[in-house]
């Protein structure tokens, strides 16, 4: 079975959303988000699906969200319920140690880097739209977290953009079980295909 998005050999890039070590590593910072991630054990999926995608010589891009350095100049916005927890938390400044990739998924040599400073989406404020672009990719894979805002917000944003959205729904997880169905069934499948790593891989190399 072909998956939407990669069924006309469509050039991929996986995008591995958050996964940093204080929000998706409960070793470092307990949250409901973490625990799920561990629960999941989506790290170890991610990292096998990276390694595939770089043996395959296509795009992996870690995406990141952090507070700019407080020497920056450059503002957080504080537009929304999520930001203002993020501020108020006042620990994930660029540079800081929970802003870095997670320990068991380390940015590899090749592999890209986006860091944004405000927003939900990858794509916002960011030069991925211009990276992809240039890459000659036509669907992003997407992993990673979370299910309630991160992924949803990065489908939607690539749908506009004129991608095509497939999610690795294994390699994801949202804040509890419940909200990554309810996504996943519901919403997500409005805009993007919902897959699995193996699907994935299957229908690149098929």
């Amino acid at each position: 079975m072909g998956v939407k998005g990669l069924d006309q050999g469509q050039r991929a890039a996986l995008l591995i959303m958050e996964c940093q070590e204080g929000i998706a590593n409960s070793a470092v910072r307990s949250s409901p988000l973490a625990d799920m991630v561990a629960k999941r054990g989506i790290i170890p999926q991610i990292a096998a699906l990276a390694d595939w995608f770089r043996e395959q010589g296509l795009p992996v891009v870690h995406c990141h969200v952090a507070m700019p350095a407080r020497d920056s100049g450059i503002a957080w916005p504080i537009n929304c319920l999520l930001a203002a927890y993020v501020w108020k938390a006042g620990e994930f400044w660029d540079g800081s140690a929970l802003v870095q990739s997670h320990r068991d998924l380390p940015v590899k040599p090749g592999d890209i880097s986006m860091v944004r400073y405000s927003g939900v989406s990858p794509f916002t404020a960011t030069q991925l739209d211009g990276v992809l672009r240039n890459l000659g990719v036509e669907t992003v894979v997407l992993a990673g977290v979370s299910t309630n805002v991160g992924l949803p917000g990065a489908a939607t944003e690539a749908v506009g953009l004129g991608y095509f959205a497939v999610l690795a729904e294994d390699c994801s997880a949202g804040a509890t079980a419940e909200v990554h169905e309810m996504q996943i069934t519901a919403n997500l499948p409005m805009i993007a295909t919902i897959s699995s790593a193996a699907a994935i891989r299957a229908a690149i190399a098929g």
